[in-house]
């Protein structure tokens, strides 16, 4: 279930690292590191970002 809260945590994670997939499709349990989507830098930018945007 996708809450509206996670909204822009999903588009920055579309936006930096699937670019040209749907938000939507990206569901609250997706397993970014297990998919080889987000690596240990990535993570890292994802935590910065979350850092500094809340």
């Amino acid at each position: 279930m996708s809450t509206a809260a996670n909204d822009p945590i999903r588009a920055y994670i579309v936006s930096e690292f699937l670019a040209g997939e749907d938000a939507e499709d990206l569901t609250d349990d997706f397993d970014l590191i297990e998919s080889t989507v987000v690596n240990s830098l990535g993570l890292v930018r994802l935590i910065s970002w979350i850092s500094e945007t809340y």
